[in-house]
């Protein structure tokens, strides 16, 4: 039995179900990039579209759909019932950039030209991608939201094992799937890049004294040329004032300080509560 396959496929269970419960839990969208929520409802759309042609096993069956069922219930909770603490404003990569190149690789580079296969090869080819504007939408941020990071972590572990059971399969099963080999290992590559490049931002930023806490609060200190100031953004509603910053009881609060004279020392972060 490939063990590797069959916790990889929970790993990616579970990091849609983290994500869907994190929102709820939490009330808000903040952080979360609606755009690859919703590129991953196409990849899961067009993979499982077997199941209108095929019946392979009742659990096969069930767990296609739970898959569908998550990500369109994720779509759901971030346009209609948590649309005002979603960050419109910061998801901003154009998904079409992906999407159509996706499409015409799946036309051109498949194993098939039957309509099942090219909906499976896109989605392979589209999954790579999927993560592009979560991930763009962290790094333009400057920070990884508490609500995103079971799921990026979750995700990254279940490519991981993907590609333990690849090598299995290989050696052991004498098989090789080309597409989702290559495939998956651009991915792993652009995850790779994604923590790479977030290690090197926050080593960086350390040194200007940036401290992380949970909760989903993250304080920074970045040295500007002005003022002591205090912007606190509670669930889409931006308000600037000076002073100290406490927990509000309406909900979640992001607090961020920017500190002047380029200096790296900071007040402590006792004042925060």
């Amino acid at each position: 039995m490939n063990y590797f396959y069959v916790t990889g496929n929970a790993f990616r269970f579970f990091s849609l179900l983290m994500l869907f419960l994190k929102m709820w839990e939490t009330k808000s969208a903040a952080g979360v990039s609606a755009s690859s929520v919703i590129l991953f409802a196409i990849v899961f759309t067009t993979r499982y579209a077997d199941l209108l042609v095929a019946f392979y096993s009742y659990y096969n069956t069930i767990m296609k759909l739970v898959y569908l069922l998550l990500s369109y219930s994720t779509v759901y909770l971030i346009f209609f019932e948590l649309h005002s603490t979603y960050d419109h404003g910061k998801d901003l990569f154009r998904t079409e950039l992906l999407i159509i190149p996706s499409f015409f690789l799946a036309l051109t580079l498949n194993y098939n030209f039957e309509v099942i296969e090219i909906c499976w090869t896109f989605s392979i080819y589209l999954e790579t991608v999927a993560l592009v504007p979560q991930l763009y939408m962290v790094l333009k941020s400057g920070f990884l939201h508490s609500t995103i990071r079971p799921f990026l972590y979750c995700f990254t572990t279940y490519r991981t094992l993907y590609l333990f059971s690849w090598i299995y399969r290989y050696f052991v099963e004498s098989r090789f799937e080309l597409i989702s080999v290559i495939s998956g290992c651009a991915q792993m590559l652009l995850l790779a890049s994604f923590f790479n490049r977030k290690l090197r931002t926050t080593e960086t930023s350390s040194k200007f004294g940036q401290d992380t806490v949970d909760a989903g609060r993250t304080i920074y200190f970045t040295p500007t040329a002005g003022k002591i100031c205090t912007t606190k953004n509670l669930k889409h509603d931006h308000t600037q004032f000076t002073g100290d910053c406490n927990e509000s009881s309406m909900g979640r609060v992001l607090v961020d300080f920017c500190f002047a004279n380029h200096s790296t020392s900071h007040p402590p972060l006792a004042s925060c509560g």
